[in-house]
Formats: C-alpha cells, structure tokens, sequence
C-alpha cells in the first residue's frame, strides 16, 4: 500500500498512527492486497458461489415444547453445588 493511501484510509477511519503503526499497516496491508492478487489468477469457472462456506440449508429446527423438569440435567455438568444450585468461588470479599 502507498504511503498516500494509507493516509486517505487512515484518515477516513479516523485513526492517528504513530510511524511505527504506519509501517505495521503498509506491510500488513500489502500482505493482504499481494493475497488478493494471487487469488485473482485462481480459476473458478463452473464453481458455484455460495454466502458461507458452511451453509447447506436452513440450520434452524422446528419450535417444539418440552415439559419436565430440566435441572437435574444441567446441575449435573457442576462441579460443585448444594442442593439445586450451582456454587461458584467467593468473588468479592
């Protein structure tokens, strides 16, 4: 990245850089801008585009209502506790 455009970013992100931080962000940012060249040249013809790399359909479940008494269940994760309660360190003294 030109010390120019830097600038302008800068500026525009309302940053005030030290000139350590300067250098830091026109390598770093030259890193990615150098990334980004070599993924231009990667040929994706015939690949479709896709939002999230993970997503592969609707994720969410159908609402069901449940009925019983959960907290034997969760209380059973504690490593400590009394009766139906978990017990947690003394934080403030």
């Amino acid at each position: 990245m030109e010390e120019k455009e830097l600038d302008v970013t800068a500026e525009l992100a309302n940053l005030n850089l030290s000139g350590d931080e300067r250098a830091a962000f026109e390598d770093e940012v030259g890193r990615i801008l150098e990334y980004f060249e070599l993924m231009k040249g990667i040929d994706v013809e015939g690949i479709e585009a896709t939002t999230h790399v993970g997503l592969r359909g609707n994720r969410t479940r159908p609402d069901q209502a449940r009925t019983g008494d959960l907290s034997e269940g969760i209380l059973s994760n504690s490593p400590d506790r009394q009766e139906r309660f978990f017990r947690i360190p003394k934080v403030l003294g």
